[in-house]
């Protein structure tokens, strides 16, 4: 067994020389990190388009609820109305009382 004790890197005045061996290690952890980092961009491409179509949904959800509590509001002011009426008109009808009472 001989094993191969050249340098992997060497730094010589025509630049930097790799191992095969080490260059194609590099080549391949660089391709599969490209497939790796395709895949997590389509996977939250994915998910944004998602909560895309979910914030549409929430929005037109919100724009129901707000239109229903509109109409509950100016069903209770309506209401509140009526009752502050009701209210004057059995003062007016306590005052009237209490006149007959007086009189008698």
């Amino acid at each position: 067994m001989t094993e191969d004790i050249r340098p992997r890197i060497e730094n010589s005045e025509r630049g930097i020389t790799l191992n095969k061996s080490l260059a194609w290690t590099i080549l391949t952890a660089l391709i599969a990190g490209g497939f790796w980092v395709g895949s997590q961009v389509t996977a939250l491409q994915s998910i944004t388009q998602d909560n895309k179509a979910r914030s549409a949904d929430q929005s037109a959800e919100i724009t129901v609820i707000n239109n229903r509590l509109r109409s509950i509001e100016t069903q209770q002011a309506r209401s509140d109305e009526k009752f502050s009426n009701i209210l004057g008109y059995l003062t007016r009808i306590d005052a009237r009382l209490e006149r007959i009472e007086q009189g008698k």
